[in-house]
């Protein structure tokens, strides 16, 4: 005895350690699905079990799910009777009394594919499910609309005939303000197919649109029809489904009674998916007035069509088409707003049968209502015969005009053009050719940093062939080739005068590879060899070679760029100019240029140069500008007494963000100064520093040239001059701290024979005295401080030691002399003379004047 209550004992305990492992279990697998569902409550009352089904006073279920979308299900006096609660298929019936479902939309979610193809096993097990009555007499929908959120009441009843599920008979009604929906399903049997589907909609208890359908196992087919007479309770059924579409017509329909539809099938395996799907389809649809099609937008007028497929490929036997449709903007959102049409129509009609069987002949119109108006008109034929399936298009042409357009960041004005064209698509390719006639004007176009009046673009020999098998992840291989023509009669932008362009040449794409080139020019008469490729992979390449420019015959240059010096007047010379960009998306931005002039001669500022070569390479890498193996020779420039020639070489770095803020090296700057030699040492300079010095060498200037260039009356003399400065460069100018000029030795002869000097001695004995010993004054010694401020003052601190053989004997004479000139002013006056060309005169006096009335 003692042994048996042990052993109850033990089996009790363990089936109730078991039944707490088991709760504990399943209390974590429910956590885990609610997890994985996005429950967030489940809740039901009032549950009572019986041996033929339970019931529910009242059930509650939330969910949430990720994209923030919160559905709700509340269901009161539900009752589900079974045969036995042991074996509950099939279920007898379900009956609720009243059921709310509301769904408040969350974060709209990209769409997943989904399968086209049914599986006719899973539709069982799901049937088999669904009791034999059931009675749903009040349905509270809460779903999102076109209004925000809208609510519906219906009722629901069905019937079946249990395991076999036929016949069945569904009936759904909906009811608002007076009226009501009824949609009546019946499913049987029949004698000449499995399974007869019939299907009737009711407005307001009249039955206006029937469907009939026939499906059979074996093989696979589906025949139907749908049929729609007249609509007299349109109005109120169009009232009642505005809130949930996005579009719905202006007005009313007018003449409800003239609505029809006629629509028949025949689809051979219509379980298998699209893709396989072959058969036959009739339409025949009447809408008088704007109807609204869920998704589709607004659409009226009639349809008569029969269409056959073959293996998923629709095509049509006869059509004939007269449409209006106004898309809704959901459709156009990818278009710009000033291009959405607000109404496309549609004219399709049949020409004359020709002989050869398996072709349809057709003539199609396309309008396009908006900003921007298109006209389509092109003679169409079908071939329908398989396997050579192609549609032509012959003769076609698309007109298009807008008064104004906003395109991105563009404004369009006054567009028009005519594309004429042939086309041909067919299974496994589409081409496109333009013939002549293709144009494209614009009156004007503004974008935020230019402009353009009067465009013209003609598209000449352009074909467009698109490769539709096979296919690629990203799409058609498309092929492109053109001769395109395009001129603008004025280009206004920040860095150009305004003026004529012009460009033709040709234009080849293939697959993502992309090659233009051709010559540009305008009315100034530069020229440019343009030359662009991009790579499939972004990677993009532009050249331009400049045509040769002979400076003789004008200077496009000055004609052409806003920032090109007013001061500077080339008329002479040649020059020569090569660019290259590199852009890549993965990489730095590189750029070249080489400039490469002969001979140049002109005028700059108040200087005549004459002899001018430039050498010069620029690169650019990301934002390091840089300017190599630079070399300038200037023969001679002439500021009112020449110089020159000058050399230059040397090399110049900088930043994008600042290009004139950079480092400058020279190996060398010199040039020929009244007969000597004027250098800088080989050296650099930082242009971004507040100031730069320089060292300054002058070597073998002579004298007799210098007096020469020096407007001084009666003063002549001998002597070659050599000194050293320190240079010093700021924003406020040039300036000389520490000069020093000195005369080589044996020293020179200087004679100052003026009448104002000799008239000045005669009332003045000392000014006598140093008149005489200037008369001829032979210097063993000559130097001097120099001293330049940044307003062009020059200060000379002369000493000279020396004698006059003819005074006293050839004694020692020492003199100081302190000096001042205004070089500015100095220049002006060589400029004034006819050492300079009268251009540069002129812009001397035109300063001068300015200078006299300026306040």
């Amino acid at each position: 005895m003692r042994k048996s209550f042990r052993w109850l004992l033990c089996t009790a305990a363990l089936i109730v350690m078991l039944a707490i492992i088991a709760g504990l279990y399943g209390q974590q697998r429910w956590h885990a699905v609610k997890q994985a569902n996005g429950i967030t409550a489940l809740d039901w009352k009032g549950l009572g079990i019986a041996r033929t089904g339970i019931t529910l006073e009242s059930l509650t279920l939330q969910q949430a799910l990720p994209n923030g979308e919160q559905r709700a299900l509340t269901a009161q006096g539900l009752r589900l009777d079974t045969h036995s609660l042991f074996s509950p298929l099939p279920l007898r019936s379900l009956h609720i009394d009243h059921l709310l479902i509301a769904i408040h939309p969350g974060e709209p979610q990209a769409a997943t594919a989904a399968s086209d193809s049914i599986d006719p096993a899973m539709l069982q097990q799901w049937a088999a499910w669904i009791p034999e009555q059931g009675t749903l007499p009040d349905i509270a929908l809460e779903l999102p609309c076109a209004t925000g959120q809208c609510r519906e009441s219906l009722a629901l009843h069905w019937q079946h005939g249990g395991q076999e599920l036929l016949p069945v008979e569904i009936e759904l009604t909906a009811q608002r303000d007076m009226h009501s929906l009824t949609l009546a399903i019946q499913a049987v049997p029949s004698q000449v197919a499995d399974l007869q589907v019939d299907a009737r909609l009711s407005l307001d208890g009249q039955p206006r649109i029937f469907l009939h359908n026939l499906i059979t196992s074996g093989p696979e087919r589906w025949t139907g029809s749908m049929t729609m007479g007249s609509l007299p309770e349109a109005p109120w059924l169009l009232a009642w489904l505005s809130p949930w579409l996005p579009q719905v017509p202006q007005a009313l329909p007018s003449l409800p009674e003239q609505m029809h539809m006629v629509a028949s099938w025949a689809l051979d395996q219509p379980l298998r998916g699209t893709d396989s799907l072959s058969g036959e389809a009739n339409l025949d649809l009447a809408l008088p007035e704007y109807w609204p099609l869920p998704g589709l937008g607004l659409l009226k007028g009639n349809l008569n069509a029969r269409i056959q497929g073959r293996d998923g490929l629709w095509l049509p036997s006869s059509l004939s088409a007269a449409l209006a449709w106004q898309p809704p903007p959901s459709l156009l959102e990818q278009l710009p707003p000033d291009t959405r049409p607000s109404e496309l129509t549609l004219d399709v009609t049949p020409q004359v049968q020709p002989e050869a069987p398996g072709t349809l002949p057709l003539y199609v119109q396309l309008r396009s209502k908006g900003n921007l108006d298109l006209r389509l008109d092109s003679a169409l034929q079908l071939h329908t015969t398989a396997p050579d399936y192609r549609l032509d298009l012959q003769d076609g042409q698309l007109r298009l005009s807008a008064g104004n357009l906003a395109i991105l960041d563009h404004r369009l004005n006054a567009l028009a053009g005519t594309l004429r064209f042939n086309a041909s698509i067919d299974r496994e390719k589409a081409e496109l050719r333009l013939t002549d006639g293709s144009n494209l004007t614009l009156g004007k176009v503004n974008a935020s940093d230019w402009s353009g009046e009067k465009l013209h673009l003609k598209l000449k020999d352009a074909q467009l062939l698109a490769a539709l098998q096979p296919t690629t992840p990203e799409g058609p291989v498309i092929t492109l080739q053109a001769s395109p023509e395009l001129s603008v009669q004025k280009l206004s932008h920040t860095a150009l005068k305004p003026q004529g362009w012009q460009w033709q040449g040709k234009l080849q794409a293939h697959d993502g590879q992309v090659a233009l080139q051709g010559p540009l020019s305008n009315d100034a008469g530069l020229g440019l060899q343009l030359k662009v490729d991009r790579s499939p992979t972004g990677v993009l390449a532009v050249t331009a070679d400049m045509q040769e420019i002979f400076f003789r015959a004008g200077n496009p240059l000055s004609g052409s760029f806003s920032d090109w010096p007013q001061t500077l007047a080339l008329d002479n010379g040649r020059l020569n100019a090569k660019a290259r960009l590199d852009w890549s998306p993965t990489a730095d931005m590189t750029a070249s240029l080489q400039l490469d002039a002969k001979g140049l001669a002109g005028i700059y500022a108040r200087s005549e140069l004459s002899g001018l070569d430039i050498a010069a390479q620029a690169r650019l890498s990301g934002q390091a500008l840089r300017v190599e193996d630079a070399r300038l020779n200037l023969q001679q420039l002439n500021v009112g007494f020449p110089i020159g020639p000058l050399r230059w070489q040397g090399q110049y770095q900088a930043t994008l963000q600042k290009p004139a803020a950079g480092h400058l090296q020279w190996q060398t700057a010199e040039t020929r100064l009244l007969g000597g030699h004027l250098w800088l040492d080989a050296g650099d300079i930082d242009l971004a520093a507040s100031e730069q010095r320089l060292a300054l060498h002058l070597e073998g200037l002579q004298i007799p040239e210098l007096l020469r260039a020096y407007p001084a009356e009666g003063l002549a003399g001998t002597g070659i001059i050599d000194g050293n400065a320190r240079l010093r460069s700021s924003a406020a100018g040039y300036s000389v701290d520490q000069g020093l000029l000195s005369a080589r030795e044996p020293g020179g002869i200087l004679r100052f024979r003026s009448a104002k000097i000799q008239a000045l001695g005669q009332s003045n004995p000392a000014m006598k005295i140093v008149a005489q010993a200037l008369d001829d004054f032979h210097y063993s010694r000559l130097d001097s401080d120099v001293r330049y401020d940044e307003r062009g003052k020059l200060q000379l601190g002369l000493r000279l030691h020396g004698n006059n053989p003819t005074l006293e004997g050839g004694r020692p004479i020492n003199f100081s002399i302190n000096l001042e000139e205004d070089i500015p002013a100095l220049l002006t006056s060589l400029q004034l003379s006819d050492r300079v060309s009268e251009t540069i005169q002129r812009r001397v006096q035109q300063s001068l004047q300015r200078d006299k009335t300026a306040p």
